[in-house]
């Protein structure tokens, strides 16, 4: 028989103290760094490589816990300044979402704290579920998760509860939502709601009524190092997401890195020192996504020396034109950023046979099914290919490689294994809800080098 959520949370729990003495083991290698930030081909690139690293901020678990307390603090004072005196409900994403795993926490914090006004009668990781419970407006409703990085899909979820019911059915929804961190421009997302839906697009924006406890926005790359030092990071390290002028921010937690949309993902798992010849041989494709895809609202992006597509368009294609080789490199060398990750990681990578094209992988968005689907939507990737085989065992290394450092832990099977009925969970009064003994949280302020509350000062 699959289990409630209340009914699987001390064995949840377990698990999550048994991570977290592993905590804060993931941090970045300072012999890699120092290869990796002096021996590109170019004293631009070093320069984007050192850039990477000084804005690149690791959360650990024994973090999360510690931020998770000081954001229930903050959220206990917002409910008892309220009025409203109906009971709490959680939303939370399914068992293999990150807010699934931190709503966890927060419940255990909240139970261990004796927090009663924030005890939830029930949780619902089924949207359609929580759809129902807000037209029944019964509930005041709490949303944990880690981060909003860009800030889109968190505002998807709420401009469409906000625009579909608080604004066409007049119903007063009071939402909170816990976050670790936010930055300025996926707060500045997150502090507004629509007023005007046309087709899936919004507009007529007005400030939200949902409360939004995340702490101090994270400065993002744009602000610490100004636009045109962050194109050439995003240019040398991420330049199929060059268009979108993200990642707003590079951070990896002890429980996760996100995808390459969202952090710098590859260049941190990989640590990549690439000859140039890969701008040159994409040159078409990097300023064709820039021409078509990126629309002027860089501005809002920018320390004003580049304010619009043109701008962008012709300072990346001067970079690519006029970049010159200091250090000649024949062929690319990976060296794994972050710590525990396989210690033949790099021999795999710079595989003689796997040369030819990991470095087109490296620089591609590529989907975790590439497998499936190598034939048809990446066909491009495998021209010059004969061994078709070959390919997919080296896309199997990669995704390998892919599932280290650091994995998603709450995706693995030690949680997924943990029944539970994906749907809506009745906190019973049988239900036992004294918390387990856990690793007692010291609440003095601990050295966080390189870690997020540094990115604050």
């Amino acid at each position: 028989m699959e289990l409630s959520f209340f009914e699987i949370h001390n064995e949840y729990m377990e698990q999550i103290n048994e991570d977290r003495k592993k905590s804060g083991k993931l941090t970045l290698n300072e012999e890699n760094i120092a290869i990796f930030t002096t021996r590109q081909c170019s004293e631009i690139r070093n320069q984007a490589a050192k850039d990477l690293i000084d804005c690149t901020i690791y959360v650990t678990l024994d973090d999360i816990f510690l931020i998770l307390e000081e954001r229930i603090e903050e959220l206990m004072k917002n409910i008892n300044n309220s009025s409203n005196s109906k009971p709490i409900a959680f939303i939370t994403g399914d068992k293999k979402k990150s807010s699934y795993f931190i709503t966890h926490i927060a419940y255990d914090i909240i139970m261990h704290n004796k927090y009663t006004e924030l005890i939830p009668e029930v949780v619902i990781d089924n949207i359609n579920l929580y759809e129902e419970l807000l037209l029944e407006n019964k509930y005041r409703f709490i949303m944990f998760d880690d981060i909003s990085y860009s800030g889109s899909q968190l505002t998807q979820i709420l401009y469409n509860i906000y625009y579909d019911f608080c604004f066409k059915k007049n119903i007063d929804i009071q939402l909170y939502v816990c976050l670790l961190y936010t930055n300025t421009l996926s707060y500045k997302k997150l502090s507004v709601v629509p007023k005007r839906k046309l087709r899936k697009s919004f507009d007529n924006y007005i400030e939200t009524p949902f409360k939004i406890i995340c702490g101090k926005p994270l400065p993002t790359i744009v602000e610490k190092i100004g636009i045109k030092r962050t194109i050439n990071l995003l240019l040398f390290f991420s330049p199929f997401l060059l268009y979108t002028i993200k990642p707003y921010i590079s951070i990896y937690l002890d429980i996760k890195i996100a995808d390459a949309v969202s952090t710098f993902k590859f260049a941190l798992q990989y640590g990549p020192i690439i000859p140039t010849d890969y701008l040159k041989d994409n040159e078409n494709n990097i300023l064709e996504s820039i021409g078509s895809n990126i629309n002027d609202n860089i501005i809002d992006l920018t320390d004003r020396t580049i304010v619009n597509k043109i701008q962008l368009y012709d300072y990346v294609k001067n970079i690519i034109k006029t970049e010159q080789a200091e250090t000649q490199i024949d062929n690319p060398i990976y060296l794994p950023l972050i710590n525990n990750c396989e210690s033949n990681v790099s021999d795999k990578l710079e595989h003689k046979k796997y040369g030819k094209y990991f470095q087109n992988y490296y620089m591609s968005i590529v989907p975790d099914n590439i497998i499936d689907t190598i034939k048809t939507e990446h066909e491009y990737l495998i021209e010059d290919i004969k061994d078709v085989n070959e390919y997919i065992e080296f896309l199997k290394d990669i995704n390998n490689v892919n599932n280290l450092c650091p994995s998603s832990i709450y995706k693995k099977n030690k949680y997924t294994k943990i029944k539970h009925n994906n749907t809506r969970s009745i906190n019973r009064k049988s239900i036992n809800r004294k918390s387990i003994n856990r690793k007692s949280i010291n609440r003095k302020s601990i050295n966080r080098n390189n870690r997020a509350a540094a990115a604050t000062r």
